[in-house]
């Protein structure tokens, strides 16, 4: 098989992984995975439960590739700092400006990462892998924090307490982004953003 061939296997095949996680996502998102079924990601893919079963042994399987790649992204917004030259403040705009579009876009990756933390039928591996993941942004953000403080940019307090706040305020931005046809009677379904502007939500961490 020459080369471009298998490169454009490669392709096709990272590309239907990607349709059955973000189909999977949604999913999860809005049934838990206990009321998901393989056959219901394979209906809404579009595609054939064998074909799913190609790529992934259970649905299990499934959900965990679905909260790594949630944890990673959102670990990755933090490691993947801006420009060096930036001040701690606007590294924290820009984590924060990602991390909004991020939820205009996915919001159900939240929803599942909370899912992993507070329901019983979560596979054994998934809770440690999204707990180790979750340790590594938050002392992330909390260093960030810190270093802002020091610099006079974010308002005096316990760092920790601070990201607890930020963390809790991204959370319910969540909840209201994939709930949002309830407040305000858009279609929930349409991608558009309702949340609220990055100067906004870093008034939490301003004096």
């Amino acid at each position: 098989m020459s080369p471009r061939k298998v490169e454009a296997n490669r392709i096709i095949r990272d590309e239907r992984r990607e349709q059955i996680l973000l189909t999977a996502l949604k999913i999860f998102a809005s049934k838990g995975l206990k009321g998901t079924k393989i056959s219901d990601i394979a209906a809404a893919a579009g595609i054939s439960q064998g074909l799913i079963h190609h790529y992934f042994e259970s649905k299990e399987q499934v959900y965990a590739a679905v909260a790594e790649r949630a944890m990673s992204g959102a670990l990755r917004a933090l490691q993947e700092a801006p420009a060096e030259n930036l001040s701690p403040w606007q590294k924290l705009t820009a984590i924060c400006e990602k991390m909004l579009q991020g939820l205009t876009v996915y919001p159900e990756y939240l929803l599942v990462i909370i899912q992993c933390l507070v329901q019983e039928d979560v596979p054994a591996e998934v809770r440690p892998l999204v707990s180790n993941y979750g340790r590594s942004i938050y002392s992330n953000l909390v260093q960030l924090i810190r270093d802002g403080q020091a610099a006079q940019q974010v308002a005096v307090g316990d760092p920790e307490q601070l990201a607890l706040t930020f963390f809790a305020a991204i959370q319910g931005l969540a909840l209201t982004q994939f709930t949002r046809s309830i407040f305000t009677g858009a279609d929930s379904s349409s991608g558009e953003s309702t949340l609220p502007s990055t100067k906004i939500v870093l008034r939490l961490l301003k004096d």
